[in-house]
């Protein structure tokens, strides 16, 4: 069996911060201070940015390869 791995809570620095192995969503939280910090609603809004330079990239190369 493996150990869980705990990280360093951002907001007291002890090796305390741990995943909620029974929540819903993505969500680390700290067993000495109760900092919690929910990953999935950073995944969101990372997504949407990369998603839409990918696209307009794509779009420029293809032109650039029908155009030459």
């Amino acid at each position: 069996m493996t150990e869980p791995e705990v990280l360093d809570c951002p907001k007291c620095g002890k090796k305390g911060l741990v995943r909620c192995l029974h929540s819903e969503d993505d969500l680390f939280q700290c067993v000495y201070c109760d900092y919690s910090h929910d990953l999935t609603k950073a995944k969101d809004a990372d997504g949407g940015t990369g998603t839409v330079f990918l696209a307009i990239a794509s779009a420029l190369l293809i032109a650039l390869l029908l155009l030459g």
